[in-house]
């Protein structure tokens, strides 16, 4: 595969800052919400790197354990074994410790899947688009494993579509990236489908797909379990692309009896 060319798989690379994912918008963001806290600094030194990842830890540990509630700067130092004032240093609020959480799981999820999806983009469409929304709902049910006042306030705007699209270039996305993404990969697949629109079936493919997956979270996260969910985003997402093939002219030669 060669990753230059490729929209949706990612070649090894650095994910953004986390100054620079909350710095994007883009204009067709789905569920908008304010921008997340960042932090005060970024960790230079290897002391420093640990700390931060000490105190992300430590908040990670309490949510599990006691739930978002639980989940103070008090605490989170005390957890961590480092001064509340050295937690300042990084992190204005538990807010800002939280958000750091949900782009380290994602940043995670984001580095297991690259490679495997690099290897879907070989098959099929549907078997492309299938890899993708299940990997996208494990990253979802990961997310709300911490709770669902954390997925709602923390992890909601995260989309798993643009973090990978992040590892292929070298300038922040947007979701109108991500649609023209979409497009190269229903341009490369071009056989497999029927639909001329590509821009309209890209647009519904991204951003359809993503607001029934942010309604089902937010509604029936129970139902995120169910084995016909991949199948059925699936068969939806094929269906956009499928067009309406052009019926035989009357009388033609394959239409006689």
């Amino acid at each position: 595969v060669n990753f230059a060319d490729n929209p949706v798989m990612p070649p090894p690379a650095t994910l953004p800052s986390a100054k620079a994912r909350t710095a994007r918008r883009g204009p067709h963001r789905a569920m908008p919400v304010s921008t997340p806290p960042a932090t005060r600094r970024q960790p230079v030194q290897k002391r420093a790197e640990f700390t931060v990842k000490a105190i992300i830890g430590a908040a990670h540990e309490l949510l599990l354990k006691q739930g978002v509630d639980a989940v103070t700067t008090r605490q989170v130092a005390e957890r961590a074994g480092v001064a509340i004032g050295t937690l300042y240093q990084y992190f204005p609020d538990r807010d800002a410790i939280l958000m750091q959480l949900a782009y380290m799981i994602m940043d995670e999820e984001v580095s297991k899947t690259a490679h495997h999806l690099a290897n879907l983009y070989r098959h099929t469409l549907e078997e492309l688009m299938s890899g993708l929304y299940e990997r996208s709902l494990d990253v979802e049910r990961r997310m709300l494993e911490l709770g669902h006042d954390f997925h709602r306030r923390h992890a909601r705007h995260l989309n798993f579509g643009l973090y990978l699209r992040d590892k292929i270039s070298n300038t922040p996305q947007d979701t109108d990236a991500l649609i023209s993404a979409m497009q190269r990969v229903l341009s490369d697949h071009r056989d497999e489908i029927v639909e001329t629109d590509r821009d309209l079936a890209s647009f519904m493919i991204v951003r359809g797909m993503r607001n029934m997956v942010v309604t089902l979270v937010e509604e029936r996260p129970d139902l995120l379990e169910s084995k016909a969910l991949v199948p059925m985003l699936t068969r939806v997402a094929m269906a956009i692309v499928a067009g309406k093939k052009s019926e035989m002219p009357t009388g033609s030669a394959d239409s006689k009896g």
